[in-house]
């Protein structure tokens, strides 16, 4: 990875680590997903769908308590999903992410939801998503403005995956967890969302990698910085 970074112009290395990013939180994101369905499918597996079944009350509690021990003797450690863990990293922890949170979340969420627990299926991959993106950028050596665009990244790619709503995913992290707004940070972004979306090998999907690549060279050379002073007046620029 050294390599390939010494050949490569930071902007270009950012676009390669956003590729990488973007499989692997849209793995993720699928992962969880075929881990849910198949859990329902098979605890349901015989049940008449116009017939109650007691199974459907304690099915959950049997999730709940199979994801308490998975925490406890396995992780043995808070895994803490939501975006509010994201945000303390960004802004306390330096964009550091526990490296367990890359795999223990989707299990943990995957027995719960499978087993028909009440929750969603949001929060956990947004927070693998983004500690896939701090992964990645604390192995190579990445500064702390870069790293905040990698969990970004992240929390995109998976979003899109887990929902197949590329430009959600986008609005997501320009909302709620991004600072940056220049055009050199959204084409990662970009490019994470749509990959995201269709990572699971579609031919015609990868046209969007070689524009958002082109787009990236071409932002690189001539960045564009979105100002919102210009829109309001009173408050400073983003």
């Amino acid at each position: 990875m050294k390599s390939i970074k010494s050949r490569l112009s930071p902007r270009q290395f950012l676009l390669l680590l956003s590729l990488c990013i973007g499989l692997a939180s849209g793995l993720a994101a699928n992962l969880l997903k075929w881990l849910i369905h198949s859990i329902e499918h098979l605890l349901t597996k015989g049940f008449i769908i116009t017939q109650g079944n007691i199974m459907y009350l304690v099915y959950p509690c049997v999730g709940i308590l199979l994801s308490a021990l998975f925490i406890k003797f396995i992780v043995r450690d808070n895994i803490g999903h939501g975006v509010t863990k994201i945000l303390y990293a960004l802004s306390r922890n330096q964009g550091f992410i526990k490296g367990h949170n890359c795999w223990s979340s989707v299990v943990a969420s995957a027995i719960t939801i499978g087993c028909g627990g009440s929750v969603g299926a949001e929060s956990p991959i947004v927070l693998t998503g983004s500690a896939i993106g701090s992964f990645f950028g604390r192995i190579t050596g990445m500064d702390h403005r870069t790293l905040m665009i990698l969990i970004g990244c992240g929390a995109s790619g998976a979003v899109a995956g887990i929902f197949k709503a590329p430009i959600a995913g986008l609005v997501f992290t320009i909302e709620v967890l991004m600072i940056d707004l220049t055009m050199a940070s959204l084409v990662p972004l970009r490019k994470l969302f749509y990959i995201g979306n269709e990572h699971h090998v579609r031919f015609q999907p990868y046209l969007f990698v070689l524009c958002g690549t082109g787009a990236g060279l071409r932002n690189a050379r001539h960045p564009l910085r979105v100002d919102f002073a210009l829109f309001y007046p009173g408050d400073e620029p983003l």
